[in-house]
């Protein structure tokens, strides 16, 4: 049927027009797209950014720094290591980030192992200060450092009470100590995970409030912020797990309680027991121990209130203690010197116990 026919290679033609003019707008598409790619090459692209966490990764950069151990003993002989201007061998670094306009800059312990050695701060456009230890937290992996000058863009510590598993996160840091201002994402994989803290196995305690994330964390990023999507720090980050996309974060208000301790006492003040214990669903249980690793620490405030190995102290100060609440938040509540009550089950006694609270730097 000719009329068919007609229509029918009318239709044909219609359709082809359309897909070459589609065919034509993909390709005009994508040579614009092209050309904005190219276009994005060039350094505007850190002033002007089309997404969104790179723009929190800008706005908070300058706010972290890397950390340098230098040996005071001079270059390196060899010739084989990084030395600075004044000729001092790179021996470790770290990362860091500043607290207050004024200087001070969180960092972990461990970052600044080392004897016989100075300590360069390097920010996030190539300037270096020379640091100094302001203190050195005795139970956390962590310590403050302190750079002269004023006006260092601080950044605002989060409550890490509220941080959820699944939350997206951001760890930025000096990766291997060689690659700085380097940035990662990842979730928060688990809250309130246990771990040990401690300088050595008489007084470690146990961190019962970690972040854990798959936010990858190489060595040289400990010391690093983890932040939010609000650039808020939730955690310094400070281990990395033996299995992949395992890594751990002191939480936020534990560092903020150091910090604030620093600015009221000039040193950190910690509230202190002297047990070993274990979380239990109805509250501590206080550890047997062996000489080495007392349950109880000889005079410790514990040992003072004659509490003992075996013990379920059910309620710090009128709260009630269980895995959710451990006992170390609870206690970081207060000072040493605070006289604080404790429901103690012993057996099938249950005792009310009035406890004076220590501080650690009277441990000998």
């Amino acid at each position: 049927m000719p009329g068919m026919s007609t229509r029918v290679l009318s239709g044909i033609l219609l359709v082809a027009t359309i897909c070459a003019g589609f065919v034509s707008g993909m390709a005009g598409g994508y040579f614009y797209l092209a050309s904005q790619s190219r276009q994005a090459v060039t350094p505007i692209v850190q002033t002007i950014s089309p997404e969104p966490i790179a723009d929190l990764v800008v706005r908070v950069m300058p706010s972290v720094v890397s950390i340098y151990i230098l040996s005071k003993e001079g270059e390196d002989p060899f010739g084989d290591r990084w030395v600075n201007e004044r000729g001092r061998e790179q021996i470790a670094g770290g990362s860091g980030f500043f607290v207050s306009s004024e200087g001070l800059i969180v960092t972990n312990r461990h970052v600044l192992d080392g004897t016989d050695v100075e300590y360069e701060v390097v920010t996030s456009d190539g300037r270096s200060y020379p640091a100094e230890v302001l203190a050195i937290d005795s139970v956390l992996d962590l310590a403050v450092l302190k750079v002269e000058g004023h006006g260092f863009p601080a950044l605002e510590l989060g409550d890490s009470s509220v941080v959820r598993p699944g939350q997206s996160v951001i760890a930025i840091g000096n990766t291997l100590a060689e690659f700085q201002n380097s940035v990662t994402m990842g979730i928060v994989s688990g809250v309130n995970r246990r771990l040990w803290a401690g300088e050595d196995e008489a007084t470690a305690e146990i961190l019962e409030e970690a972040i854990q994330t798959d936010a990858p964390i190489n060595l040289g990023n400990s010391g690093g912020p983890l932040i939010d999507l609000d650039g808020k720090v939730i955690g310094v980050n400070t281990a990395v797990g033996e299995a992949q996309s395992l890594g751990f974060a002191l939480p936020s208000n534990a560092v903020r309680r150091v910090v604030d301790s620093i600015r009221q006492f000039g040193r950190i003040v910690r509230p202190w027991i002297g047990i070993r214990y274990d979380m239990e669903e109805r509250g501590a249980r206080i550890a047997g121990g062996t000489g080495s690793q007392p349950g109880i620490i000889i005079d410790s405030p514990a040992d003072k209130a004659d509490l003992r190995a075996g013990d379920l102290i059910l309620s710090f100060e009128g709260e009630a203690l269980d895995v959710e609440h451990p006992l170390a938040g609870r206690m970081a509540k207060f000072n040493p010197g605070d006289v604080v009550k404790l429901v103690v089950e012993r057996g099938e006694e249950t005792l009310n116990i009035d406890l004076k609270l220590g501080d650690r730097d009277s441990i000998k």
